[in-house]
């Protein structure tokens, strides 16, 4: 009913709203641009550049009157992703915990518990650890090979971030289908999670495996259950999310509650586009799914509670579960406030706008459509849901170095509107759309395209020219 005159004014609300995105922007990076230094473009500029204007001319390349190159192209993607991924497992394997005096400490305080309780030791009995309950999943494998060393040990944290990786690396391609944003948007992503922290010297094993692998696992899990063709696929991918919860809150409290909480958020959702507020059925999900996820929860700790009691015959109580979470946030032990101006607004914004598109889809807005897919919003949820909650570990510990730790799921929001934003310039001839509208979409994916790029390429820049990488090397 509203006038096309309005519409067409409206329309110049975007290009109003881009100017002030593109403010916050060079406000916050002017305050600290540490992450940008870091990219192509603040390294080598007109490198960025040209390597930026052949991807976008390489996109510009129609997908129908070129299928067969098109293939080839897709297929070199891949393989340079695995490749990247293959790489950085052997440096994981070839590494050495004493490469820095930082990383030793670091290996020291995550391999001292699982030594600790293969040699029979009992958590929260014999010794308190702040890092979870993972020594009593680790240690059953390392059983099997008859004994415990830093080099077996070495070699199943490289598994762990092989996994991690190549989990993220299925998520990637499984939502972006055209492969060279794709491509884009892992290198971005392996960078922020591997290629920085290795720069710097450091195998921080306490984050990375540690602390990314069961949100990447529940990520694929996620992933493959919205694009699920039936009911038992789906069934069978909602026990399985389950498990994966329950697992993840015996590894790491801090990342297992947030697994599980995204989880269920994401059950939730996926409820929610199909069911309004009026529905008795949405409310019978609801409560199902609570109660699975309140089930999830004490399977874990029952798990650990009668390992404990068969070990040394104590009844650990929930408390002491959650020892390392009363040393840091009753008692402030090494949190830092965060700065007012500082680029974690930009991340927050890019997990509102995902929170946004993903709302849009609802039943109880009573839709006559859903204005995206409902793979693609179920996802912008999800991830935004696990973006905030790894967040709240630069929120609590707000030192530069953390937050570059954080900013993966971001990059994977980025990555999706990237290729949203390339669809919809691509499909812009026959969209009825202004001019300010079809423009302003249009700078919005170069502007992504370009950043994400720059990261992208610092991955092999870095890779030849550091000199820490290549003593791992």
């Amino acid at each position: 009913k509203i006038k096309q005159s309005v519409i067409l004014k409206a329309g110049f609300v975007f290009p109003v709203i881009l100017f002030f995105e593109i403010l916050i922007f060079c406000v916050e990076n002017a305050a600290n641009q540490y992450i940008l230094q870091y990219s192509l473009f603040y390294k080598a500029p007109l490198t960025a550049f040209i390597c930026s204007i052949f991807l976008f001319l390489l996109l510009w390349v129609p997908k129908q009157e070129h299928q067969n190159i098109r293939k080839i192209v897709n297929f070199i993607c891949l393989t340079v992703c695995v490749l990247l991924t293959l790489y950085i497992f052997s440096l994981y394997i070839t590494g050495t915990p004493t490469l820095t005096s930082q990383t030793l400490f670091n290996f020291d305080v995550y391999y001292y518990p699982v030594y600790e309780v293969f040699n029979g030791k009992v958590l929260m009995v014999d010794f308190t650890n702040i890092y979870g309950f993972y020594p009593y999943l680790l240690v059953p494998i390392l059983k099997l090979t008859g004994s415990i060393s830093i080099e077996k040990f070495s070699f199943i944290t490289a598994a762990l971030t092989l996994i991690t990786l190549l989990s993220l690396l299925a998520v990637v391609w499984i939502n972006i289908k055209n492969r060279i944003l794709a491509l884009i948007g892992y290198f971005a992503i392996v960078f922020f999670i591997i290629i920085i922290p290795l720069s710097f010297g450091e195998f921080y094993y306490a984050y990375q495996p540690h602390r990314i692998i069961f949100p990447a696992l529940i990520l694929l899990v996620g992933s493959l259950f919205v694009h699920a063709k039936n009911q038992i696929q789906k069934n069978i991918l909602i026990c399985i999310g389950y498990i994966t919860a329950c697992l993840s809150l015996i590894w790491n409290l801090d990342t297992g509650v947030v697994v599980t909480i995204a989880w269920c958020l994401l059950l939730l959702y996926t409820a929610a586009l199909d069911y309004s507020l009026k529905s008795w059925i949405l409310y019978k999900k609801a409560l199902i799914t609570i109660a699975y996820t309140f089930l999830a929860a004490a399977a874990s700790y029952g798990t650990i509670a009668l390992i404990t009691f068969e070990k040394s015959g104590i009844w650990i109580s929930v408390n002491q579960c959650f020892f390392a979470q009363n040393i840091f946030y009753n008692y402030g032990f090494n949190m830092f406030p965060m700065p007012e101006a500082h680029p974690w607004v930009i991340l927050v914004i890019l997990y509102a706008i995902g929170l946004i598109i993903s709302l849009r889809n609802i039943k109880f807005l009573d839709n006559d459509k859903m204005i995206f897919a409902r793979s693609r919003s179920s996802l912008y949820f999800f991830i935004s849901i696990i973006g905030v909650g790894v967040f709240s570990y630069y929120q609590g510990r707000s030192a530069d170095s953390v937050f570059l730790s954080v900013i993966w799921p971001g990059s994977m929001i980025a990555v999706l509107l990237l290729e949203d934003y390339y669809n919809r310039v691509m499909a812009s001839k026959s969209l009825h759309k202004t001019k300010a509208v079809c423009w302003t979409v249009f700078l919005k994916y170069i502007f992504l395209l370009f950043l994400l790029a720059s990261f992208a390429l610092a991955v092999p820049y870095t890779v030849l020219n550091n000199p820490v990488i290549s003593a791992m090397q």
